[in-house]
């Protein structure tokens, strides 16, 4: 299973041509925030000397069981912990 960064719905209603190709995408399901993953991020923000943001989406991923997590704000391929970092854009 995979989990994404939202902002990459920014790019379903952008008109700007340049983005063209990354607004195919299609729904998924949403992960709430709770103070559990909130509390998770915080500790992985520093492990990984990640911003709070970045750690955030990494445990709503390895909270909903993925292996993936799809952004462009992460180093592609990248390893943290049993979640991969994939660039869908690359």
């Amino acid at each position: 299973m995979r989990f994404f960064d939202t902002y990459m719905l920014l790019y379903s209603i952008s008109d700007d041509e340049a983005e063209a190709a990354k607004r195919e995408w299609q729904r998924f399901p949403v992960r709430d925030t709770t103070l559990a993953l909130v509390s998770r991020a915080m500790a992985t923000a520093q492990r990984f000397q990640v911003s709070y943001w970045d750690a955030a989406l990494l445990e709503g991923a390895r909270a909903a069981g993925c292996d993936a997590l799809l952004t462009e704000d992460l180093q592609d391929g990248q390893m943290l912990d049993c979640v991969k970092v994939v660039n869908p854009f690359r």
